[in-house]
């Protein structure tokens, strides 16, 4: 009887080359090289026929619902343990859906295993969640405690580098709090996409310090943002006298836009997060600004650059959670908790933390 299993694999990138683990195979492939979405890898005595899921929209649906059965494996606990898996679960790039005829052999086993290891995917299996060595991270019949969630090592060793500074720095470090996206999972946001957010943002933090709306508004005409801007954005833009808590919402954008300026290189430094940004400075650089002088003789940062920033302060901003929940007046290490909070909720976005659009960008610690 056919066997059945499943690679969640997070890498941004999976060429079918990838397929090609085992020189005497015959290997059948449907689609390019990187969007395939068939394929039949031959092993002389058994054959693995490989299903790619490629629909964005599918995968979404999918990996939700694959959530919901490790917190149903789970008895609706979520610990830190399920937390993690799940943002693991939510990192999937691509699913590999595999059919093994006649049944798992010595071949077909040693090819997914050099598959995963290659790719540091997570196996589903007999309704299982397993690591690389094949441990139950999740299942009907409970998890193993020794079982490890698999990681790119750029990843560690950023989390390394991450917890070194914020003791330098005097905040507290939960080592217990995972990785976040490697610099081989990670999809970046675009200079040309950055720089039109910050506008808009712009306007509406202008809009919240007590700029008239037509002025805030025209800000959006004359750049023709309007299709930019997000829901909750327009909706403030078109109110003609906002509540005083609302102009304050929409003022501590100031902090998300000089992240967004410090990932285009129109600024060269990104403080630490202890103080409110430097707001003169904003003005110099974004009044008269547009989409092209925001864009022109600008170094962008490197994806590294901006993953540094994201789990730093993705560190911080568990410390200041902390210390709101257990009552501490001072917060670890002087940070600003709304500092924190923006600057978090502006570098998810930058590195498209679970695809979410910008009013819906979370900040889970």
């Amino acid at each position: 009887m056919p066997a059945n299993c499943a690679l969640y694999i997070s890498a941004r990138d999976l060429p079918s080359e990838l397929l090609r683990l085992d020189p005497t195979a015959k290997l059948q492939i449907d689609g390019s090289e990187a969007g395939w979405s068939e394929a039949r890898v031959d092993l002389s005595n058994v054959r693995l026929e490989i299903s790619h899921m490629t629909d964005a929209a599918e995968l979404d649906e999918h990996l939700n619902g694959f959530c919901g059965y490790v917190m149903h494996c789970k008895g609706g606990k979520m610990d830190q343990p399920t937390f993690s898996l799940i943002q693991q679960i939510l990192r999937t790039r691509h699913v590999l859906g595999m059919t093994i005829e006649p049944s798992f052999n010595e071949r077909a086993i040693d090819f997914i295993r050099q598959l995963r290891a290659r790719t540091n995917a997570l196996l589903f299996l007999n309704s299982s969640v397993l690591d690389l060595e094949e441990r139950l991270l999740v299942g009907p019949k409970g998890s193993d405690p020794n079982a490890e969630l698999p990681r790119f090592e750029s990843a560690l060793e950023r989390k390394a580098k991450s917890e070194k500074a914020a003791a330098e720095l005097g905040i507290r470090v939960l080592p217990s709090l995972p990785p976040i996206a490697a610099d081989e999972e990670v999809v970046m946001r675009s200079p040309s996409e950055i720089a039109r957010r910050a506008l808009c943002l712009w306007a509406v933090a202008v809009r919240g310090e007590g700029l008239e709306q037509e002025e805030a508004r025209a800000i959006i005409d004359q750049a023709q943002l309007w299709d930019w801007v997000t829901p909750k954005e327009k909706a403030f833009l078109d109110q003609e006298d906002p509540t005083p808590h609302e102009r304050t919402q929409f003022a501590w954008q100031y902090e998300c836009l000089w992240v967004l300026g410090w990932a285009l290189g129109v600024f060269d430094d990104l403080p630490p997060p202890t103080q409110i940004c430097d707001v003169s400075r904003l003005a110099q650089a974004m009044v008269d600004a547009s989409v092209e002088s925001l864009l022109a003789a600008n170094r962008p940062r490197s994806p590294e650059e901006i993953l540094d920033q994201t789990d730093f302060i993705y560190r911080a901003h568990w410390a200041v959670t902390d210390d709101r929940v257990n009552g501490r007046q001072r917060a670890s290490g002087g940070l600003q908790p709304g500092v924190v909070l923006e600057r978090h909720r502006a570098l998810n976005w930058l590195i498209s933390y679970q695809n979410q659009d910008w009013d819906d960008v979370s900040t889970d610690t």
